[in-house]
């Protein structure tokens, strides 16, 4: 929702669920069962031909636990009993803090081309996330 026309402001929430196929895990890491509960908040406007666009998130995040990761606590329950040791706390998805912050600006550069960047910094229960993007971009 546009909440302040003049300067951008901008508020909104959003849910997202990120998952992946077993059979994609062998090659890349990939979240399991991620969902994410976000307030956002942002700015998006122009000054001086450039267009830009901040956003901050913020709100929770839960990560389900892999199947694996179960079965290797479960047996090391079962080993810790004839070994008498601690196999530590269950795992657990818990529900954690999360946020994402977000900057991009695009920049005209005659009538088809554009210069296009955008920087991002986020963290959810399983991983954190840098991201840079820079391009030339023209317009068909």
């Amino acid at each position: 929702w546009t909440v302040h026309e003049p300067s951008g402001l901008f508020l909104g929430g959003r849910y997202g669920y990120t998952t992946s196929p077993k059979d994609n895990e062998d090659a890349y890491w990939t979240p399991y069962h991620l969902h994410r509960l976000l307030a956002e908040t942002g700015l998006k406007g122009s000054y001086l031909h450039v267009y830009y666009r901040l956003l901050l998130s913020a709100g929770i995040g839960r990560q389900d636990v892999r199947p694996e990761t179960q079965v290797a606590y479960n047996e090391a329950v079962v080993l810790s009993r004839t070994q008498h040791f601690d196999p530590g706390a269950p795992p657990e998805a818990n529900w954690q803090p999360i946020y994402h912050l977000a900057a991009s600006c695009n920049i005209p550069i005659g009538q088809r081309w554009s210069l296009r960047g955008e920087v991002a910094y986020g963290h959810v229960p399983s991983y954190t996330e840098l991201r840079g993007i820079a391009g030339v971009y023209l317009k068909f």
